[in-house]
């Protein structure tokens, strides 16, 4: 999380936004399963277990489309061989 949801401001670290006070435990909660997730998602590819990895991947995108997120279905597509699929995510992911 870069921001605050609530009021914008530049999220620093803690539990609570330091300008407004919004609880930020379940948004940091839900960034940090997207990252189990995409760890995960990798270590299937590395073992070539494609549907593993875009089980986990998919995960990742549902729960926070985030750069990496994005990369790492990008890596899923290529090993899929949906070339199209991961050139439009890595587009996307340059976007952000």
């Amino acid at each position: 999380m870069t921001n605050c949801p609530t009021c914008g401001a530049p999220y620093k670290s803690g539990t609570k936004c330091y300008r407004c006070g919004t609880r930020l435990e379940d948004i940091l909660a839900v960034e940090s399963e997207a990252a189990h997730c995409r760890h995960e998602a990798k270590l299937a590819l590395a073992r070539q277990d494609i549907v593993t990895a875009l089980g986990f991947s998919d995960r990742a995108l549902y729960l926070h489309r985030s750069k990496e997120s994005l990369r790492t279905a990008a890596l899923v597509a290529l090993a899929r061989h949906r070339f199209s699929s991961a050139c439009q995510l890595w587009r996307e992911s340059q976007e952000l």
